[in-house]
């Protein structure tokens, strides 16, 4: 997918709705008394008490989002032809050109599933209701009733309009410079023939805020650690993950699956007929996101689920359903995205199946995608929107949570329930790309919940949700990560490495060129983990010679089809621990990791640092500022700022009498 179109549409659409937003604000609140604005009289003292409580700009950021959010999907079903009504909503129909659902409106075609007064768009059009613009305005009756019958499938992205977002609506929707004719060139039908564009748009979407939140160098405000911390994962990452935690998985379950087969990224372990899992009927494998963000790993996960389901015999109208009530879960810090990643799995569901959104519709399905919430009364949740997944919950706490349905409060009960449930579960394969965020930035709460639970992995939220992601699988369970390489080789994680060799295994670790990935600011890595240590070599697969993001991909799969290519070994985890600090040096030979069994260099010299002068200033100076004439000026090489291949022959030190001043002083 060329996202190239899209990294310019999202956030020009963003500024364009905030904009709108604002001047319509504006407009409202400076005529709230006129005729005009009477009958929203409860509507704009709703929307100043809003303004009072979560400030003018925060809430122009909400309703901008929302429009948008709706835009996007409606746009994505049109092109597609899903819209359960049969007809564009912002689109046109083919050859045509102002949207379909208008177009029908006015031949007199109004669906009876949109609950609008016939009677008044008809008196609107001929003329007998004054109107400047009788299409616009009938036009933003019919996408209004269009949200709100969505609402039963989608409630938690379409939500009722019955307030100030209504109000808000932009007003310029059909001529050639409206929002809607931006969102019909910025989302082509070419775009939306793949559901991750939804998650593209969305990263760049907040790529503004990301990039300042990024740049500023402070500490992150709880309600920012979200946009700070977002990163798409690219998808043949989000293969090469899933195909080795999931497929993996199914192929100890059915040892005679052909799906491999379909894995392009999967990597054949060493231990491969070692290996006996116990039989689970499919619909009780569980896959968890815990930082879901969009849902790429999720609608990914989906794909890979169909195909098991079909393997094992199931009815193709019933698969997309039961992937998603029984097998996929996740949760996200940030509603926005959750959304996302909700409407994305109902598109995967309706690709698969002509008609599930209606039998989606009739059964309620929502998908198993929730948001944290802060619950001041709740001891462990009352902070969730900053720990988010860091926080342990118990199988006992959760059943100790009471929903009661006579309850004022039972809403909220239920919420909260759900969110114990979730991360008391423990589940088959965990994937998620976690937030890259350094002790230095962590939100107050979360700075000292990670000090207090993740001591051995506090310096990074991404380490703390490597363990994480192991304490939330079952026994047998695998995990999937994207992070920062950095783990595998500092001092400050040599216990969590430590930790993973001792405790768990690393089935396979791909290892990226320092610039492989566009999108991260950090060296990357990827890689799964058994939870269960195996006594076994792993696999692994060096990416370090191969610059820039576009050889990535193709040299994994190349170093997959022939592992004999030289960038790919195969090592027992056990022999870092010979390596002082234990780095995961698995491109060292044997012999390499012999030596460092033998004897230590200590034992044959005394090992010292360089020169220290004590006084730089006296007995140190630039090759430009001394005579080399002069016998007692001597080079010195003192270091500094990185050159590749040779340089930092820069300074002379004074060595009159073999250094007699320096040595004496």
């Amino acid at each position: 997918m060329d996202t190239s179109r899209l990294k310019k549409f999202a956030p020009e659409a963003r500024i364009s709705l905030m904009n709108t937003v604002t001047a319509q604000l504006n407009y409202i609140l400076d005529n709230e008394d006129s005729l005009e604005m009477q009958q929203y009289r409860e509507t704009i003292k709703k929307l100043k008490a809003d303004i009072a409580k979560e400030g003018k700009d925060q809430l122009i950021d909400l309703v901008a989002y929302t429009w948008f959010n709706r835009f996007m999907a409606l746009r994505y079903m049109d092109v597609n032809d899903y819209q359960p009504l049969n007809l564009r909503v912002i689109s046109p129909a083919d050859n045509a050109t102002v949207p379909q659902i208008l177009a029908e409106a006015l031949q007199g075609n109004i669906a009876d599933e949109l609950k609008v007064d016939k009677r008044a768009i008809n008196e609107i059009l001929n003329g007998q209701t004054e109107s400047n613009n009788p299409r616009e305005e009938v036009f933003k009756i019919l996408l209004i009733a269009s949200c709100n019958h969505l609402h039963s499938l989608f409630p938690f992205l379409f939500e009722k309009i019955n307030d100030y977002t209504e109000l808000l609506l932009p007003n310029d929707l059909l001529s050639d410079l409206s929002i809607l004719t931006d969102f019909r060139n910025g989302m082509t039908a070419e775009d939306c023939k793949e559901v991750e564009v939804i998650g593209w748009l969305y990263q760049y979407y907040i790529s503004e805020l990301n990039e300042d939140l990024i740049k500023s160098k402070k500490a992150y405000k709880k309600d920012e650690l979200a946009p700070a911390s977002q990163l798409f994962t690219p998808k043949w990452i989000v293969q090469y993950m899933v195909d080795n935690s999931l497929g993996q998985v199914w192929s100890e379950i059915k040892p005679d699956t052909k799906v491999l087969s379909d894995l392009q990224y999967y990597i054949t372990p060493d231990y491969k007929k070692n290996i006996k899992r116990p039989n689970k009927p499919i619909e009780e494998i569980k896959f968890f996101e815990p930082c879901v963000g969009s849902g790429h790993i999720l609608a990914y996960a989906f794909d890979v689920f169909y195909k098991m389901y079909e393997e094992a015999g199931y009815n193709a109208s019933e698969i997309p359903a039961l992937i998603i009530k029984n097998n996929l879960y996740g949760v996200d810090i940030d509603q926005r995205a959750t959304q996302i990643a909700s409407f994305t799995l109902l598109m995967k569901g309706r690709e698969k199946h002509r008609r599930f959104l209606r039998k989606a519709e009739q059964d309620k399905l929502i998908p198993n995608v929730y948001h944290y919430e802060d619950f001041e009364e709740d001891s462990k949740f009352k902070n969730a929107t900053a720990l988010g997944s860091l926080i342990k919950v118990t199988k006992e706490e959760a059943d100790a949570i009471i929903v009661d349905p006579t309850s004022l409060f039972v809403e909220k009960q239920r919420k909260l329930k759900d969110l114990y449930n979730l991360l008391s579960r423990k589940y088959d394969v965990v994937v998620t790309n976690p937030p890259y965020i350094s002790s230095s930035r962590m939100e107050n709460s979360l700075k000292t919940y990670v000090n207090d639970n993740y001591i051995e992995t506090k310096s990074d939220l991404f380490a703390c949700f490597i363990l994480r992601c192991l304490e939330l699988t079952n026994e047998n369970g695998l995990t999937g990560n994207m992070t920062p390489f950095v783990w595998m080789f500092i001092s400050s994680y040599e216990k969590l490495r430590k930790t993973i060799i001792n405790e768990h295994f690393i089935n396979n670790l791909i290892q990226l060129e320092y610039s492989g990935f566009d999108g991260a600011t950090v060296p990357i890595c990827t890689f799964t983990l058994r939870n269960k240590p195996m006594d076994t070599k792993g696999s692994y697969i060096r990416l370090s010679d191969f610059k820039g993001s576009q050889n990535q991909a193709p040299k994994t799969l190349e170093a997959i089809q022939n592992p004999k290519c030289g960038w790919f070994y195969v090592k027992n985890q056990k022999d870092f621990k010979k390596i002082p600090g234990a780095p995961l040096g698995y491109w060292l030979g044997q012999k390499s990791f012999e030596a460092f069994e033998s004897n230590s260099i200590t034992e044959f010299y005394i090992v010292r640092n360089g020169i220290s002068t004590g006084y730089n200033a006296k007995y140190l100076r630039l090759w430009q500022e001394i005579s080399f004439s002069d016998p007692h000026w001597k080079p010195c090489n003192k270091g500094g700022e990185f050159r590749r291949w040779f340089g930092n022959d820069e300074f002379f030190i004074f060595w009159k009498d073999d250094g007699h001043l320096i040595k004496t002083s």
